[in-house]
């Protein structure tokens, strides 16, 4: 959908978004990462449940978001392709999959994928809820994100780097990111 409504012209500017999420038949123009996520899991935090839980994900009923690539399927998308590998329930949003796990119906959904980000927003709104999930140490799938402008379009990379990088020299971006609960890309946590 993302790619279709960029053909079509209603952005110019995308801001964290893998080049190898459906680009590369674009015309476009990548920056260097200037964001890091992650995709982890998450379950019910029942009694007698720990981190072993995560060690064979292909054996448990999976909810993830129909389209998004996951590691542990060999970043496949087609849904149904992954139906044939795995018992997956496909939902439209990682908080439906986090509502799915609280359910509590194992018949559909004992693992969630939601991105790092998400997560931590989340339990920012409803501290309360932590301790319902138990969220794994494994992380599912790490990425780094650019920001990816049209080329030739009104809105140059160029410009865009120009307005973020006094944001990341001063360290107001770097702020940003932490207050988010997100982090940087290994390429912007070296020093020249």
């Amino acid at each position: 959908m993302r790619c279709m409504d960029f053909r079509s012209g209603l952005y110019d500017v995308m801001f964290f978004e893998d080049p190898g999420w459906g680009w590369a038949s674009e015309a476009v123009e990548t920056s260097t990462p200037v964001l890091k996520d992650e995709e982890i899991y998450v379950a019910l935090n029942k009694t007698n449940r720990d981190q072993s839980f995560f060690n064979r994900i292909s054996e448990r009923q999976i909810v993830a978001i129909a389209g998004y690539h996951y590691g542990f399927a060999g970043l496949e998308t087609d849904s149904s392709e992954l139906r044939k590998e795995f018992d997956i329930e496909f939902s439209h949003s990682y908080q439906r999959n986090l509502d799915l796990i609280k359910a509590d119906r194992p018949s559909l959904a004992e693992v969630a994928l939601v991105s790092r980000s998400f997560l931590y927003t989340y339990f920012a709104r409803f501290p309360d809820q932590r301790d319902d999930f138990l969220v794994s140490e494994k992380i599912d799938q790490s990425y780094d994100l650019p920001v990816i402008t049209r080329k030739g379009g009104p809105i140059s990379l160029e410009t865009i780097e120009g307005l973020l990088r006094p944001l990341i020299e001063n360290g107001r971006y770097l702020e940003l990111v932490r207050k988010h609960g997100l982090q940087l890309p290994e390429s912007m946590l070296r020093t020249p």
